[in-house]
């Protein structure tokens, strides 16, 4: 996918775990779009959730935004934009294209599990609600 918008992570496995999921979800909308322009109208999508992720991180450092929040966002803002994106796709197109959005939410659960997997959480301590990288 070319992103031409630099990714704010907040460290190296958030951006290896973001970048897989944005390959994946490249992988899918490449199979379901039929031409280039409606392809160049998705990255356009992607570039706007990046403005926006972005946008959020300097909440986070102002303490506007939970930090977890921001942390997930980018892949909730990329799936909710993928979904409107296929479902625009169905009004034009004669296949049926459950299998893909089918796909856009397997690929979302599994990002969103490895994003929450990678944060270490203290439980039960005066540091509960405080994410530690690993």
């Amino acid at each position: 996918m070319s992103i031409n918008n630099d990714i704010i992570y907040l460290n190296e496995r958030h951006s290896s775990i973001v970048n897989e999921f944005l390959n994946d979800i490249h992988q899918v909308i490449d199979d379901v779009t039929m031409f280039e322009e409606d392809y160049i109208g998705f990255e356009v999508l992607v570039e706007k959730a990046i403005e926006f992720h972005n946008g959020l991180g300097g909440y986070v450092e102002s303490g506007g935004v939970n930090r977890r929040d921001w942390y997930m966002s980018l892949p909730n803002n990329i799936y909710w934009a993928t979904k409107g994106y296929i479902s625009n796709l169905a009004l034009n197109q004669d296949e049926d294209l459950y299998l893909f959005e089918d796909k856009l939410l397997s690929l979302t659960v599994d990002v969103l599990e490895k994003l929450n997997d990678s944060l270490l959480v203290h439980p039960f301590t005066s540091k509960e609600n405080k994410i530690h990288l690993n």
